[in-house]
């Protein structure tokens, strides 16, 4: 009886009647679904706004940090084997003079060399080949002591990096990663406008498949409050009346399915009489053919009712056995003689017991039901009657 289940039964009477109207539902479903999910994204786009510019804001400082020191590969190896060469040559300098002085004194060993008739040669060019690689290693681009600070500070920043990073390469793809990112980050001003927009272009072309939906919809209703009044009336009940009421936009569309009484409130209905109303819905369906696969559970759905409804509730029920598994508890005739098969319950010696009953069987019990304990001749042939019938 809830609104989705009235208008879904409303819309598949119409589409059996009219094939077009299948296609509009579908294409209405299919935008709606769309603009669902614009709606959606845009909510939880606005919803995480805030936390987007914090994170974009950690991205360009995380970012910014690394392009000030803006690390070139190898650099750090090439600078710590630059620092090791000023090193060395600080300590050449410190020991250049007196290198320098045994150089200068070198012709001595010469003149020892000659004096005691040997070739000074090899001791000359090694004194000179000395002399050269002394004068070229010295000769090397000097650095300044703000050079050299430079360096010194370079090698420090680059080390806090591979301190943090495991390396320059590793910093370098870090902050390409980050970048990259921060780029999808920056598209969220762009996102937001477009599916604004989208919203804007497709939501008036679903309002208006949902207007067109529900004229068809009115266009049927009394072809359909006819028919199911028919079926009430053959469960004697009173006759409905059915309007519609505009909702806001859902997956239905715009329509509230009203079902009132004519000469009563759904809220003055007998548990009975709301379940035959249901039963009724449910055998509209069948009468259109629209086939589902389900059980029924009906506990004494003929109880307190005169043999003429419990007849019609009986035939109601043994159409929609062609649709429906139906479970039927009741102790009047007229529902078990139209079961396809009929259990009797009993108790003995405080057990109950359940007995699937042969034609003979079934036709005794419905005569006790008629007659009670002792049953009458009068009772067994309306029994027959009664399932012959």
């Amino acid at each position: 009886m809830s609104n989705e289940n009235l208008i879904k039964l409303i819309d598949l009477i119409i589409c059996s009647k009219d094939k077009n109207f299948k296609n509009i539902l579908d294409e209405f479903g299919a935008n709606f679904n769309e603009l669902t999910n614009l709606e959606n994204r845009l909510n939880k786009l606005l919803k995480n706004e805030q936390e987007f510019l914090e994170k974009k804001e950690f991205l360009e400082y995380e970012i910014q940090k690394i392009k000030q020191i803006n690390p070139k590969e190898n650099e750090f190896e090439e600078l710590k084997e630059l620092k090791e060469k000023i090193s060395k040559k600080e300590k050449v300098k410190e020991i250049v003079d007196e290198a320098y002085y045994i150089l200068e004194n070198s012709y001595k060993v010469s003149k020892v060399l000659e004096l005691i008739n040997n070739d000074s040669s090899f001791f000359d060019e090694a004194v000179n080949e000395a002399s050269f690689i002394i004068e070229k290693f010295l000769g090397e681009s000097e650095f300044s002591e703000e050079e050299i600070e430079e360096i010194v500070s370079r090698i420090e920043e680059l080390s806090g990096l591979i301190k943090r990073y495991g390396s320059i390469e590793e910093a370098l793809k870090f902050k390409e990663a980050k970048e990259k990112e921060l780029n999808k980050l920056q598209n969220f001003d762009f996102e937001k406008e477009i599916t604004k927009k989208k919203i804007e272009k497709l939501k008036p072309k679903v309002l208006n498949l949902a207007k067109e939906i529900s004229s068809i919809r009115k266009s049927y209703l009394e072809i359909i409050e006819k028919e199911l009044n028919e079926i009430l009336n053959k469960l004697y009940l009173p006759n409905i009346k059915l309007s519609l009421e505009e909702l806001d936009l859902n997956k239905l569309g715009i329509d509230k399915i009203e079902l009132k009484l004519i000469n009563a409130s759904l809220n003055e209905l007998s548990s009975g009489e709301f379940n035959r109303l249901r039963l009724a819905l449910f055998n509209l369906k069948a009468r259109y053919g629209i086939k589902e696969k389900g059980v029924l559970f009906l506990d004494e759905i003929d109880a307190n009712l005169s043999g003429k409804e419990s007849e019609s509730i009986a035939l109601v029920l043994k159409e929609l056995s062609k649709f429906y598994q139906i479970f039927v508890i009741s102790h009047q005739p007229h529902i078990c003689s139209v079961a396809n098969h009929h259990y009797l319950v009993y108790k003995e010696n405080n057990k109950s017991f359940i007995k699937k009953l042969t034609k003979d069987e079934k036709i005794k019990e419905i005569a006790r039901m008629v007659s009670g304990k002792e049953i009458k001749t009068e009772a067994l042939e309306f029994a027959k009657k009664l399932l012959q019938s």
